[in-house]
């Protein structure tokens, strides 16, 4: 693909999109946890999260067999073949679904009681939900064929529509039922329901965008398709199941020894910092089919070093942000029930911590991710997921009996430090990125947020009324990031023009900021 004004102004619609639809999403979460807590209880609220976990299939094979899917279509200009691809995908997504989701209802009783620790009448309640969520989740697995074709198009933004109606139906379902006392089952059925409404969506607007599918008589097609997808995918399929490990085995780490409360609390740092990383990322996922039709060039590899930069550039600001933001707005966010559970500190230390560090370690890498998933390399991935889940079980297990739950803190944030470190190495492997340069810039950027540090911890200590705070932050802090931006010469008008090409109001109003 040569990257022309048109297509880096579909990759900023695409991008655009996705953060639109995530910001909405964001909302409808936020609106939603305290009302789950307040109406169904700390402990309940954590045997929700803890199921939902277990029954989702798309954490154990989400995005393998959909990224082969996507290279296989941004490669061949083949009308037949690539509705050959289509369906086998969509065949292969829905024969594993299932198989999968038969292997967890037949071991589901073992799953609830013995690994969770269930009374009688949360077993019950939790096997009905964990059977809805099986049947919700193949659907949702095997409708990625559809998401996959419209991405190859460089249709993300009719993706992040659907993705849309399916979120607004899901979270607001959720209020609304458990506002009418609706328990563990019902909640399933909704999540049915949402499910079946997105597949159905789905499957009507990639007809209508990617055209007719056609089915071919040649049955061997199918069959060479699918190897073909399954060999390519099979690397991002295992990196998948690893990285399965990495948060829902640190629930159940939880759950087995501090309890369901200290899930709960997990779970909303976990909602915070997923739902921000989520964002950046669905402003970067349009990456993946650009760079799966992109050759391998030098060019190519200077825009990916500069972007990566970019991108760890925004996150260590957002991280400075953070630290002084979450806080107050958790205090009027989160539900009395769970400061009553848990201390302030220990809450805004979980949130905090866990959202930074991720900022700091995941977004800046997801270029190179990407690249090694596109770009018959995705073996490569599997180490990456790998050492964030190995980094993380022996740091828990070597000092949880001391530190207590505060130590999923330590062992989630090594974690995410170890596989940024890997990903450094592959860039320097693969895009000739000297190491040297990648930690002179993190220090130059470690730098640049002192300043923000230092007045956003005199705020907290003069002003004492949270709004006033919370106001006082949002605006002084960016300007003093811009200001130290500038100065550091970390982000110009030049990377504006580079990265925002044609004419909008966003990009004037930028370049007006950032112009020296």
């Amino acid at each position: 693909m040569k990257d022309t004004l048109s297509n880096r102004k579909l990759i900023i619609n695409n991008s655009f999109s996705g953060v639109a639809q995530k910001i909405m999403t964001m909302l409808l979460v936020f609106l939603s946890i305290p009302i789950f807590i307040s109406h169904l209880g700390v402990e309940n609220y954590g045997l929700f999260t803890i199921v939902s976990v277990i029954g989702n299939l798309n954490v154990f094979a989400g995005f393998g067999l959909n990224t082969a899917l996507i290279v296989s279509l941004t490669s061949s200009s083949d009308k037949e073949k690539s509705s050959v691809d289509i369906v086998t995908s969509l065949l292969m997504m829905i024969v594993l679904s299932s198989l999968i989701a038969l292997l967890l209802f037949i071991f589901k009783i073992p799953i609830l009681h013995l690994l969770l620790n269930l009374t009688e009448s949360q077993l019950n309640e939790a096997s009905v939900l964990f059977n809805y969520l099986l049947v919700s989740n193949i659907l949702l697995f095997a409708g990625q064929a559809f998401s996959a074709a419209l991405d190859s198009c460089q249709k993300i933004y009719f993706t992040n529509l659907i993705q849309f109606i399916y979120n607004v139906i899901y979270w607001l379902g959720l209020i609304i039922v458990v506002c009418f006392k609706g328990s563990l089952p019902e909640i399933g059925m909704m999540s049915l329901f949402a499910s079946v409404v997105w597949f159905v969506i789905g499957y009507i607007i990639t007809k209508n965008v990617f055209g007719r599918i056609y089915f071919s008589k040649d049955i061997k097609s199918y069959f060479e398709s699918a190897q073909r997808q399954f060999k390519y995918g099979f690397s991002i399929y295992i990196s998948t199941l690893t990285g399965f490990v990495f948060e829902p085995l640190s629930k159940l780490l939880l759950s087995k020894f501090f309890g369901l409360g200290a899930v709960s609390l997990f779970e909303i740092a976990l909602k915070i910092r997923s739902n921000i990383n989520e964002l950046l990322i669905k402003f970067l996922y349009p990456l993946v089919p650009y760079i799966a039709s992109s050759e391998e060039t030098e060019s190519l590899f200077i825009k990916l070093k500069d972007l990566s930069r970019k991108i760890e550039y925004f996150s260590f600001q957002l991280s400075a942000f953070l630290v002084f933001l979450l806080p107050p707005l958790l205090s009027f966010w989160i539900p009395k029930e769970m400061f009553l559970e848990f201390p302030p500190e220990t809450i805004y230390l979980f949130t905090v911590s866990l959202t930074v560090s991720l900022l700091l370690f995941s977004p800046g890498v997801y270029p190179i991710y990407v690249y090694l998933s596109t770009k018959n390399k995705a073996s490569k991935t599997i180490n990456i997921q790998m050492i964030s889940v190995v980094v993380n079980l022996l740091l828990f297990f070597a000092l949880y009996k001391y530190v207590g739950s505060e130590t999923i803190v330590i062992s989630n944030s090594a974690g995410y430090f170890f596989s940024f470190i890997l990903c450094i190495w592959y860039q320097k492997k693969y895009w000739n990125d000297s190491i040297t340069n990648v930690l002179k810039y993190m220090l130059y950027l470690t730098l640049s947020v002192f300043p923000i540090l230092i007045v956003g911890s005199a705020i907290n200590v003069l002003v004492g009324n949270l709004i006033l705070r919370i106001i006082i932050i949002a605006f002084l802090l960016p300007i003093i990031s811009i200001f130290i931006s500038k100065r550091m010469g970390l982000m110009s008008a030049n990377d504006i023009n580079r990265y925002l090409p044609y004419d909008s109001f966003l990009r004037t109003v930028l370049i007006k900021i950032f112009d020296k």
